[in-house]
């Protein structure tokens, strides 16, 4: 059989001209592949991983034998990635021009086979040769040379040997996109078995007794094992390269032809003189779309997550798990052949994954999929650490072999890595080359580019890896934990881009579509012709008739059409003629893949119906009208949009950030005068504090951000007056809160007696709260007016003020505490002096530069009508506040309940002042990106506001490993701030690093809410924070605080966990949101807001059916009857469908 040209639209070009001969076996190639022959093909890739597997399992172990420090053992692994980096793109190149009478990929295979059998035969035999040239002692300097010269070769020939089996397998499969999935998990199913052979493998000790001779007086047994290992892996190589090299039969180049094919391209291509050199060769990524870098990129990261484990997944399980180290003792060696063992149950799952790959893709989607192993790859790492973390405190390491329940969960975590790890060896590589070919540039191109996304990352993995180990004490947990966050970003970005953006396979998608030109497709091969139009819509490299018109594939997804049967239709839609196109790309709405009805036959592609348009524009159908920000609704912002979007953000989160600075170093500066009163005030100020957070000022601040989607939205809809109503409103929602608040204050004493205090604290701390009474009514004030105009992106104003009444704060307390000797007393009222200055300064403001004017409203009969929308929002909105702080009070109360509570609590209230500390900046993001959400969503740019929730979820990202990091190498310093009690210090060290992991989940959860609060959705942000605070998060911590013995660690990774699927739960939510819902539900907001009489706004309906309308409904066209004769009637046509239609015009 043949080889597809892997230039299609290049041959397919030639058919209305006499065709060379070497673009003939083109259309012999139109049939599939017999599965048969695709799996002999790929059963190289089992040679290739059993020796991949044999250096996984024993390379690292023997390197240390070796004399190599494991802090630098990585470095090693700099062969493969250097090499990769130019062999493989090079390799690919050169065999895409390649034209041996063998073909063009089998002599690269060939070559590659024989390298890595001369390579694996130095490797075994390197502690020989390094005694044969004078090697004697621990250290084998001529020993390590030869390893790494061996090592280099192996990885050469690896690359020379797997990118030419890659592309014979795109070639083989063309333009079939689901047939080179198959391929790839077929590819990934011998990698499974080649992984299951080389650990079994790896994991038997005896090999030496097989081939006696390979005990030397340089080679002892675990060399000798590792020498007999590679033995097999040379004649397992050689029969599956023969297997494989006999399978494929390749037709040779013709280069002369080909070179005719290349002079004819338009400007703007990669033709083939400029890829014969490797410089000019990466001149090609400007080619390149959007998609392709984006899947570039969520290999780049998800690979950095691979390589720690890869690296040094063995090592792990015996220095982590079995607590040995390298030549001493025996518990490392059983360790790392624990490790193979475990690796081997990770092949057989990898293996069941790839032969369900094709289902799976068919119904989740390849890009959702995708992002779905590398989120469970994060979980796995993670629960790597946490197993680490336990297994450090059960006390067995150094003199005893681990319980068999923590080796169990480790082989556990090893074979769940195989279902990430089969995706990760298939997925990427399909998705690759379906684009790359459509492009007109080689398979083997497309492989070495995929390659460059691999190796990178690998060079910064292994010079990094052993050096950060040792920053945190040594060990592979630091490696992981990167590893984790890489995972973890990769799969966000899987499921919020890639999965969005799908191949089509329309071989089995029935279109409904007009050409203007039939001849377009007289030439017979009507799915090729289709193929080429499609591939030349989206390059936009030359025109072949300037009177077609390209369209759009749109899928049919309304959820009220579900009924009809209609869900996975493709609709079609006008869009610009061919020379004027800039570039186009699929985009299907959703993570499913199409239905797959029966081909319509290519007579059935032409319509002869008349349309049935309405006349009548229908604004509900259309909510925007602008299709760039269509596009933007399904695809990643470009680097200027979320450039922009940061700098929208930071306007309002700068200011933001710096106000909360201030606020908290007045906090810190009433502490410091309570510390100075004596020890009975700090402890009776720090009760009535925390007493007044829980039941008065978490009320009010979560009552008063149910204002902050009305007034957002309202704002972006130039609906001022909306705004002063509902200030005015908010205002009077607090204050007559703060009525029963402080009757409950008053009663405090009482109610501390009850339930337990100390009568003497109980007595301070109700004097304090006494006098901070009149707070809760500025606070009624302060609140409202402080979003008032930070939803008009007024801040700045705000920090300055904020500041000035903290420059007074100080001398206030000096005033009233030293001079006054007022005591406890004096404190509270400087809080509130200092709260009344704030609020008298921001009215100032607002009265004399005038931003009140164009939203006052006179205080009338108006704002004590309409509650209802505030309500529905500032209820949920505070229950979701008031959970998240009432949590932090309850993990005090358990700390009491320890064996050492003194030391416990103390170390409990470091740890909150430094996650408050840290807190200022995720908040003020969450503040800022509600701002902007809500402003966008009034304004009716429901693609705006979804760029400010992508921008900011990575910004939370950000945050949150600047945080880890953070609280991670400041564990040992941070708490000497606060006191040189040796065991409070202690445990502040054991729990900085889990609170550093806790914010890496709190920064894109609390910016979430903030989009939630945007969009007018704090019921869902109640429920999520109920969900993983109280029904997952609290169990878990009095799991293992109490019954797994853990203490003080276990109630802060039960705030871990109730972080982690807060998070998880927040992201999905945001997923899978519909933005052109939200603008309605924004536009209903301001209606019902501003009126009087308030129907029932529909605050957690996200179905879109909800939205539409009778009109809408009766004025829609059928899509199936469109006929689009001229380009009029296109340009109506756009205008008047269904609203996921662009209304593109056509350009002329």
């Amino acid at each position: 059989m043949s080889v597809a040209n892997p230039e299609p639209h290049r041959a397919s070009r030639s058919r209305q001209t006499n065709r060379p001969p070497s673009t003939r076996h083109h259309q012999q190639q139109s049939s599939r592949v017999p599965l048969r022959q695709l799996l002999r093909v790929t059963s190289i890739a089992g040679g290739i991983q059993f020796g991949w597997a044999l250096q996984l399992s024993l390379l690292t172990p023997y390197v240390q034998e070796l004399g190599i420090p494991h802090k630098w053992a990585s470095i090693i692994w700099l062969c493969g990635p250097l090499s990769g980096l130019f062999v493989q793109p090079l390799v690919g190149v050169i065999s895409d021009r390649c034209t041996s009478r063998f073909g063009r990929r089998r002599p690269f295979i060939v070559a590659g086979s024989l390298l890595i059998a001369i390579s694996v035969l130095i490797i075994g035999h390197s502690a020989d040769i390094g005694w044969w040239l004078g090697d004697r002692g621990g250290v084998r300097p001529r020993a390590i040379g030869a390893f790494v010269f061996g090592f280099w070769i192996l990885d050469v020939a690896n690359n020379m040997t797997q990118g030419p089996c890659r592309a014979l397998l795109a070639d083989l499969t063309g333009k079939d996109h689901r047939r080179t999935r198959v391929a790839n998990a077929y590819f990934s199913l011998f990698m499974a078995i080649g992984n299951i052979l080389g650990f079994a493998t790896g994991s038997y000790n005896g090999w030496y007794k097989v081939f006696p001779f390979t005990v030397t007086s340089a080679c002892n047994i675990d060399c000798a094992n590792l020498k007999s290992a590679f033995y097999l892996d040379v004649v397992f190589m050689a029969i599956t390269a023969c297997i494989s090299i006999s399978a494929a039969q390749e037709s040779p180049l013709d280069l002369p032809a080909r070179s005719m094919l290349a002079d004819e391209e338009m400007p703007g291509q990669s033709n083939s003189e400029q890829e014969a050199f490797l410089w000019e060769l990466f001149g090609t990524f400007r080619c390149f779309p959007s998609t392709v870098w984006i899947i570039l990129l969520v290999t780049a990261l998800n690979w950095i997550g691979w390589f720690p484990f890869l690296l040094f997944d063995t090592d792990w399980m015996g220095r982590e798990i079995y607590g040995g180290k390298p030549n001493e003792g025996q518990n490392y060696n059983t360790g790392v052949r624990m490790g193979a063992f475990g690796l081997m149950f990770n092949s057989v799952i990898l293996g069941v994954t790839s032969v369900l790959m094709e289902k799976l893709c068919s119904k989740w989607g390849a890009g959702f999929l995708w992002g779905l192993s590398n989120i469970l790859m994060a979980l796995c790492f993670l629960s790597m650490l946490v197993l680490y973390y336990v297994a450090s405190h059960i006390g067995y390491m150094g003199h005893n072999l681990p319980p068999d329940s923590i080796v169990v969960i480790a082989l556990v975590i090893f074979a769940v890595l195989g279902m990430p790890l089969a995706i990760t060896y298939s997925v990427p590589y399909a998705m690759v080359s379906s684009r790359i070919e459509s492009l007109g540039l080689g398979q083997g191109l497309s492989m070495g580019v995929l390659n460059l996304a691999i190796v990178l990352p690998q060079v910064v993995v292994s010079l990094g890896s052993g050096p950060w180990d040792q920053i945190f004490g040594g060990g592979n947990s630091p490696a992981i934990a990167i590893g984790a966050l890489a995972a973890f970003a990769a799969g966000i970005i899987a499921i919020l881009v890639v999965s969005i953006v799908h191949e089509v396979d329309l071989r089995e998608v029935a279109l409904n579509m007009h050409i203007a030109s039939p001849s377009f497709f007289e030439t017979g091969n009507f799915m090729d012709d289709l193929n080429l139009w499609l591939s030349v819509s989206m390059k936009a490299c030359f025109a072949f008739n300037a009177s077609i018109q390209c369209f759009l594939i749109r899928p049919w997804n309304h959820l009220k059409d579900l009924p009809q049967g209609n869900r996975g239709k493709l609709i079609l839609e006008a869009g610009q003629s061919v020379e004027k196109a800039k570039k186009v790309e699929l985009y299907l709405f959703g993570r499913r893949n199409m239905c797959n009805p029966t081909p319509a036959k290519p007579s059935s592609f032409l319509c002869t119906k008349k349309p049935q348009f309405s006349n009548k524009p229908n604004k509900t159908m259309d909510p925007y009208a602008d299709d760039d920000q269509k596009e933007q609704l399904h695809g990643w912002p470009t680097p200027s949009e979320a450039l922009q979007e940061i700098k929208e953000i930071a306007k309002i989160s700068g200011p933001t950030a710096m106000t909360g600075l201030v606020l908290y170093s007045r906090a810190m500066i009433s502490m410091l005068f309570l510390g100075y009163l004596g020890e009975l005030e700090l402890a009776g100020g720090s009760l009535s504090i925390g007493f007044a957070n829980i039941t008065g000022y978490s009320v009010l601040s979560g009552l008063a951000m149910g204002m902050e989607p009305i007034c957002g939205q309202a704002y972006g809809a130039k609906h001022w007056k909306i705004l002063g109503l509902t200030l005015q409103r908010t205002v009077l929602l607090l204050l007559s809160t703060s009525v029963p608040i402080s009757f409950m204050w008053l009663n405090m004493k009482s109610i501390l007696l009850w339930c337990g205090q100390d009568k003497e604290i109980s007595s301070v701390a109700h004097t304090f709260i006494l006098f901070s009474i009149p707070d809760l009514f500025l606070l009624s004030l302060l609140h409202p007016l402080r979003i008032y105009l930070r939803t008009q992106s007024i801040t700045l104003p705000i920090t300055y003020c904020s500041a000035i009444s903290v420059l007074l704060h100080v001398p206030l307390n000096f005033l009233l505490v030293v001079h006054f000797k007022m005591g406890i007393a004096g404190v509270a009222i400087a809080m509130v002096w200092t709260n009344l200055n704030l609020f008298l300064s921001l009215a100032s403001f607002i009265y004399f530069s005038g931003v009140y004017k164009d939203s006052w409203v006179s205080p009338s009969m108006d704002c004590l009508r309409g509650w209802s929308s505030l309500l529905t929002l500032a209820v949920p909105t505070c229950v979701s506040v008031c959970l998240e702080w009432w949590w932090y009070e309850f993990m005090i109360m358990l700390c009491g309940l320890l064996i050492n509570p003194k030391a416990t609590v103390a170390s409990m209230g470091i740890l909150i002042q430094t996650t408050s500390l840290v807190y200022v900046f995720p908040s003020s993001l969450s503040l800022g990106v509600s701002t902007r959400v809500g402003n966008e969503l009034g304004a009716n740019r429901p693609a705006k506001a979804r760029i400010s929730m992508i921008v900011s979820l990575v910004c939370a990202v950000a945050l949150g490993l600047m945080a880890m990091l953070f609280t991670t190498l400041m564990r040992h310093q941070w708490g000497r701030f606060f006191t040189n009690d040796a065991e409070i210090l202690e445990l502040t060290s054991i729990a900085l690093p889990i609170a550093g992991l806790c914010e890496l989940g709190n920064c894109p959860q609390t910016t979430g809410c903030g989009v939630l609060r945007g969009s007018a959705r704090p019921t869902i942000g109640a429920n999520i924070n109920l969900g993983s605070f109280y029904l997952v998060g609290m169990p878990v911590a009095m799991f293992l605080g109490f019954v797994a013995k853990m203490g003080f660690a276990g109630l802060w990774l039960g705030l871990l966990a109730a972080q982690a699927s807060c998070a998880l739960l927040m992201l999905y939510t945001l997923c899978t949101t519909d933005w052109t819902v939200q603008v309605e539900r924004a536009r209903l907001l301001t209606q019902t807001s501003g009126a009087s009489t308030t129907p029932t706004l529909p605050i957690s309906s996200s179905k879109p059916e909800v939205m539409a309308t009778k009109e809408a409904n009766s004025n829609k066209a059928n899509l199936e009857d469109i006929l689009c004769i001229n380009d009029d009637l296109v340009k109506s046509a756009s205008l008047e469908t269904d609203p996921l239609i662009s209304t593109t015009q056509t350009v002329h």
